[in-house]
């Protein structure tokens, strides 16, 4: 098992509510849930500094970008008859 700190934080009045009724109602420990969260959220910032960097490295490096107009435009066709191919 890993070892832990303590971490203390202030939340909302709300927020605090509201995990109690969780951990009530799932029978876990406000601790094992905030510390799920967490993780989950660093998951998620870790992958999106890691995509942000890599973009940046390859423009740096003289790739041509994909414009918002033809992203959005892809994404735009989704679900239709003329649904085109991912712009590279």
């Amino acid at each position: 098992m890993s070892h832990s700190k303590l971490l203390t934080v202030r939340v909302p009045q709300g927020d605090l509510e509201r995990l109690n009724e969780i951990a009530r109602a799932t029978g876990r420990s406000k601790s094992d849930l905030v510390s799920e969260a967490l993780a989950t959220y660093l998951a998620g910032q870790e992958w999106q500094v890691a995509a942000i960097e890599q973009a940046v490295g390859a423009a740096d490096a003289g790739a041509v970008p994909i414009s918002h107009a033809e992203v959005a435009a892809w994404l735009e066709s989704w679900g239709t008859e003329g649904e085109t191919v991912r712009p590279r």
